[in-house]
């Protein structure tokens, strides 16, 4: 713990990329929850513009509700 699972529209990343984003992510994690950077997991899921509302907003938006700390600037409904 912490594990992060990142959804977004499917982009070619090369390894040195997913490594930035990886060290990116993993700089704000610790240094917000105080956590030693050997325990961050990180998971990207690409995920197609058509298949985003039943794998993204139904499964995981919907039901975070007030968990959500940023909310998208686009409606999320059912």
């Amino acid at each position: 713990m912490p594990h992060i699972e990142l959804s977004h529209f499917p982009v070619e990343l090369t390894h040195a990329e997913k490594e930035a984003l990886a060290k990116d992510l993993t700089r704000v994690v610790c240094d917000r929850l105080k956590t030693p950077s050997s325990v961050v997991s990180i998971a990207l899921e690409p995920v197609t513009p058509e298949q985003w509302h039943d794998r993204v907003i139904a499964p995981r938006l919907l039901p975070a509700g007030s968990r959500l700390i940023k909310k998208p600037n686009y409606p999320i409904k059912e």
